[in-house]
């Protein structure tokens, strides 16, 4: 008879569950995307020309300040690798 160690396992109800549940959440939000889009021109004229300015300099600004946060973690991790003493960021 076989050990316990080389049987295989199968998976328990707990990581299929949460994979549910992120395959869920996942296509809610695809469908959520989508009725955006579907309803864009509605949106654009119910803002009119001032709302979609307004709009687009708040999400400009937005993802200027994703971009610098970007490039500060990537500094960040180099002088983290650099005091390590470790010259290759990929094995540290």
């Amino acid at each position: 008879m076989q050990s316990d160690a080389s049987t295989p396992r199968s998976c328990s109800a707990a990581p299929k569950a949460i994979v549910t549940i992120i395959i869920a959440i996942v296509l809610a939000v695809c469908l959520l995307c989508m009725l955006c889009f579907v309803s864009a021109s509605l949106i654009a004229r119910t803002l009119g020309r001032t709302g979609n300015a307004v709009l687009s300099r708040v999400l400009g600004m937005l993802f200027a300040a994703y971009s610098v946060q970007f490039v500060i973690n990537g500094i960040a991790a180099v002088r983290a690798s650099l005091s390590l003493g470790c010259g290759n960021l990929l094995i540290c």
